[in-house]
């Protein structure tokens, strides 16, 4: 349950998310933190943190372009 709930409706490539209480709760350092997700349909999903007030910043962009292949199934796993 670490993260937040969004507070507004959003728009349709960006969703915003504060840190909820129990993120205050289990880490009271990131009670400033806002998460945010964008999509750039068929080009790349990107994953953002930032600690409000703060210089700390994360983000990693996801490739939507490259296909990437599924693995093989874990040992001991059968269809």
């Amino acid at each position: 349950m670490y993260g937040g709930l969004t507070t507004s409706v959003g728009m349709p490539t960006r969703q915003m998310f504060p840190a909820d209480q129990e993120t205050v709760n289990t880490i009271p350092a990131a009670a400033t933190n806002v998460w945010w997700i964008d999509l750039v349909v068929g080009e790349h999903f990107t994953y953002n943190l930032r600690r409000m007030g703060s210089e700390r910043y994360f983000s990693i962009k996801f490739d939507l372009k490259t296909p990437v292949k599924a693995p093989e199934a874990p040992w001991g796993w059968k269809d």
